[in-house]
């Protein structure tokens, strides 16, 4: 990498995280979830709640070149737990 995009990402995490640890703060204070958590909290509930999974027959994922490691790991879950579910992705090469 050289020494301009060293300078550039300094800079930008120098701006990003006071923001990001104001966000997080806010967050906890004012007992919110953002998407990333909900996740999260998902990927627990299915590990933690035998039949948390039951009701899923059918997942279907578009734009699966897409697909977060823990939106991944979710789908996994769910088809750990619930070995009837069907999964049909679609997605880009």
């Amino acid at each position: 990498m050289n020494s301009y995009y060293k300078m550039r990402a300094k800079k930008y995490f120098a701006i990003f995280r006071p923001l990001y640890a104001a966000y997080q703060r806010w967050l906890e204070a004012e007992q919110q979830y953002d998407f990333a958590d909900m996740i999260n909290l998902a990927i627990q509930n299915v590990r933690d709640i035998p039949e948390c999974a039951d009701n899923y027959r059918y997942i279907l994922l578009d734009e699966a070149q897409d697909l977060s490691p823990n939106r991944y790991q979710l789908i996994s879950e769910i088809l750990k737990k619930n070995v009837g579910c069907r999964f049909f992705a679609v997605g880009d090469d």
